[in-house]
């Protein structure tokens, strides 16, 4: 069957347009690899950053793993340090309890001290007391052989014989020198024990 003029002028036509079309499509798909090519470039440069982001991140691993290391090794310093300090605390709490047990001591030492003290001032006052007394006693004494001893010389001028008078008086004047001479043992005796006690109360009592 042969095609007539219209038909030919219509296939004609229509592969025209089937042409203008594939010509536009062809012009869409250029535009489309175009924006492909865009993106694939824009693709490529993201996956540079990233791999350069990947190196920098990699970087701050690093760091950060050497940063932990020495926080590893100072937390295990500061662990001896609170351990050392632990034992010092101990020993500190053991050296208040000792000191605390001593100040207790010194306390009850000084309690003891004071009653001391106070039974050392009453000897002392009943001893100062005594002294005083004795000193009267002695002096009172010597004065009555003084008085004794010039009655005798009195005496002894009006008596006869003398012989006599001379061995009374002798006997008596050897009898009033052992006096003396005991009452002054005894004198000398008290301020030794006056020396002694003076010396245990300044022992007892150095702070005084």
């Amino acid at each position: 069957m042969a095609l007539t003029v219209e038909d030919k002028a219509w296939l004609a036509e229509r592969l025209d347009a089937i042409n203008g079309r594939l010509d536009s499509g062809d012009a869409r798909l250029a535009a489309i690899n175009d924006r492909l090519d865009a993106t694939d470039a824009r693709l490529a440069a993201i996956n540079d950053r990233l791999d350069s982001g990947d190196a920098r991140l990699a970087a701050i691993n690093d760091r950060l793993d050497a940063t932990d290391a020495r926080l590893a090794a100072i937390n295990d310093r500061l662990d001896a340090t609170n351990v050392r300090l632990d034992a010092m605390t101990d020993r500190a709490d053991a050296t208040d309890a000792r000191l605390a047990a001593i100040n207790d001591r010194l306390d009850a030492t000084d309690a003891r001290l004071d009653v001391t003290n106070a039974r050392l001032s009453a000897a002392d006052e009943h001893l100062t007391r005594y002294i005083l007394d004795m000193r009267s006693e002695v002096i009172r004494r010597f004065d009555t052989v003084d008085q004794r001893l010039d009655f005798m010389a009195n005496a002894l001028l009006n008596v006869q014989p003398l012989n006599k008078a001379m061995v009374e008086l002798g006997a008596l004047m050897g009898s009033m020198t052992r006096s003396q001479q005991q009452a002054t043992d005894r004198h000398f005796d008290l301020e030794n024990r006056v020396a002694r006690l003076e010396e245990q109360m300044a022992k007892l009592n150095p702070a005084a």
